[in-house]
């Protein structure tokens, strides 16, 4: 993730005093680990992908860190149709 704190701070605009600076310091500190309970929900949608095509025709691929591609590529050379 590009900007974290940003996020964090996104996240946590419907909760009173959690400014960016506020998130960078929780960020900085002592605990590994805060818990905030949002005061409204936010929607998430996570992609995870090791190859990413563009428009003009650039392909890029990154390392599989959680070694999902080998269960896909299993699951596709059994052929269709697909699990």
């Amino acid at each position: 993730m590009e900007k974290p704190a940003e996020l964090a701070t996104w996240a946590l605009r419907n909760n009173p005093g959690w400014t960016l600076e506020k998130v960078q310091q929780g960020m900085q500190g002592e605990k590994d680990n805060v818990t905030v309970n949002l005061v409204k929900r936010v929607p998430v949608f996570v992609v995870y992908g090791t190859a990413l095509a563009y428009e003009n025709g650039d392909v890029h691929f990154s390392d599989d860190i959680y070694g999902y591609d080998a269960t896909l590529a299993a699951a596709l050379a059994k052929g269709y149709p697909y699990p």
